[in-house]
């Protein structure tokens, strides 16, 4: 299975260089198709789940996770939850469900949305993306 992210240019950024007297330069991850660096790490663990035999993908995130879940889900073919905290923005909402997610809002903050998400894993048999703690991210 080929990797879902892209190579991305570095560029020099002279006013940051100029300002901080070392060279510096900007990886440009925002032109990720899921628009985040994220899709490197997550989508590299929606295909280790989609060979174990995963159905379903399951994540909370209150964005750029999620939207790399998407993305990835809509990729290899397989649905996916992306359960939000309130707080979550109403056009991330709608980025996410362009992007062909079923989004749930649960909670005021992250870790209420992240143990519904656990609860429809459970309950789905769904596999768990977590937005940041996982060895394959």
């Amino acid at each position: 299975m080929s990797a879902l992210h892209i190579s991305t240019p570095l560029i020099p950024s002279h006013p940051l260089s100029k300002l901080l007297g070392i060279p510096v330069a900007l990886k440009l991850e925002n032109l990720q198709p899921s628009h985040s660096f994220k899709l490197r790490g997550i989508g590299l663990l929606c295909q280790h789940e989609a060979q174990q035999g995963a159905s379903l993908l399951v994540s909370s995130s209150g964005g750029n996770a999620g939207l790399a879940v998407a993305f990835a889900g809509a990729q290899i073919g397989l649905p996916v939850v992306v359960v939000v905290p309130k707080t979550t923005p109403q056009q991330t909402r709608q980025y996410l469900r362009e992007a062909g997610a079923d989004v749930i809002v649960h909670g005021d903050v992250w870790d209420q949305a992240h143990e519904q998400a656990i609860e429809i894993v459970n309950a789905r048999n769904g596999a768990y993306i977590h937005p940041f703690d996982h060895p394959l991210i």
